[in-house]
C-alpha cells in the first residue's frame, strides 16, 4: 500500500517534456522523476522505477549534477511495449543547432539517452550508465559533437585522446570480460569507454582491480566534467 501511495504522489508531480531532435523519436508521454534526469514510460511499475533510480544514483553526485545542469535526459523504455529509436539495447542521441553542431555552452540543443528497462535490470544498470558514459565522453574537454540524429557523425572527447587509445589497446580483452554485454561493446574506442564507465559506476572496486589505469582515467574525466559543468561539486 505504501508503494502505491508513493507512486500515486510521484505521478501527480511528474512533469512532461517533449524531445524533438531531427529524425529521432519523440517521447512526449514520458514523465520526469523529480530530482533526476530520468524520464519514464507510463507503464513502468514503481518497483522497476525504484531500481532504475538506484542505478542512476550509482553515478558520482557531481556527474549527476553536471548532467542535470546541461539538461541531459535519460529515457527508460519498457521494451515489452516499446523500443529504442534505433532498436538497440540503448542509444544516445544529440540534437544540434541548425548546422548540426552541439556544444555544451548553448541552450539551443538537446542531448538524450535511452535504454531498455528489462535489459538494464538484468545487467545491473550497465545499460543506463553505459549510455550516460557516452555523454560524459563528449563533455570531457568542453564538449562538442556533430548531430548524430542528422548525420550519424560524432566526435568524442575522452575516448578520442592518445591516452585512451593506448588504454583501449591494452585493456580491450579485460573490458570484454567485465560481464553482461561487455563482449559486444569493445568494437571501437568510444564503446569501450562507455562500457568501462558503466561498470566503473556499478562496481568501482572490480574495475580498479582489473584495470587500475582505466579507473584512474575515468576519475580524471569525471573531475574535468564536474569542474566544467558542476563546479559547485568540484574538489581539487
Amino acid at each position: 500500500m505504501k508503494n502505491k501511495i508513493i507512486w500515486t504522489i510521484a505521478m501527480l508531480i511528474l512533469t512532461f517534456s517533449t524531445v524533438t531532435p531531427a529524425h529521432c523519436k519523440t517521447r512526449s508521454d514520458y514523465m520526469n522523476i523529480p530530482g533526476t534526469i530520468v524520464y519514464v514510460a507510463p507503464d513502468v511499475t514503481y518497483t522497476d522505477l525504484s531500481a532504475e533510480v538506484d542505478i542512476y544514483n550509482q553515478l558520482d553526485p557531481g556527474v549527476r549534477q553536471a548532467l542535470a545542469n546541461i539538461g541531459i535526459r535519460y529515457y527508460i523504455i519498457n521494451e515489452k511495449n516499446d523500443n529504442t529509436a534505433y532498436g538497440h539495447t540503448g542509444d544516445t542521441m544529440f540534437e544540434g543547432d541548425g548546422d548540426g553542431i552541439w556544444t555544451a555552452t548553448t541552450s539551443l540543443n538537446t542531448i538524450y539517452s535511452e535504454g531498455r528497462l528489462q535489459k538494464d535490470l538484468k545487467y545491473g544498470g550497465t545499460v543506463m550508465n553505459h549510455e550516460l558514459g557516452h555523454v560524459v565522453d563528449v563533455l570531457y574537454g568542453g564538449g562538442q559533437i556533430f548531430d548524430r540524429c542528422i548525420s550519424g557523425q560524432n566526435e568524442f572527447g575522452a575516448s578520442n585522446t592518445e591516452e585512451w587509445t593506448q588504454l583501449y589497446k591494452k585493456y580491450k580483452t579485460t573490458i570484454a570480460g567485465f560481464g553482461g554485454l561487455s563482449k559486444y561493446e569493445v568494437y571501437n574506442a568510444a564503446e569501450a569507454f562507455a562500457e568501462s564507465y558503466g561498470h566503473y559506476a556499478k562496481d568501482p572496486a572490480k574495475v580498479r582491480k582489473a584495470a587500475p589505469e582505466i579507473a584512474a582515467y575515468i576519475d580524471i574525466v569525471n573531475a574535468d566534467v564536474i569542474y566544467r559543468f558542476a563546479p559547485e561539486y568540484y574538489q581539487n
